[in-house]
């Protein structure tokens, strides 16, 4: 699976946090409901640590990139 997208929902329960570990390159095409990673990063409070770690707060999240 290969050069794929790959789509995936995500439920972060209240009060709770979790991390999406991608590459950098899977990084670069990652979409929450459609939105490029800075719009997302500026309507969510995920944060973006050690380049490819995404620190996702509680909500539901529909994550879309390019699985590479």
């Amino acid at each position: 699976m290969k050069d794929a997208l790959f789509t995936m929902n995500l439920d972060v329960p209240f009060n709770k946090k979790a991390y999406l570990v991608l590459s950098l390159s899977e990084l670069e095409t990652l979409k929450n409901n459609g939105t490029p990673c800075p719009d997302f990063q500026k309507k969510t409070q995920a944060k973006l640590t050690y380049n490819a770690l995404v620190l996702l707060g509680s909500g539901l999240y529909k994550v879309e990139y390019i699985k590479y």
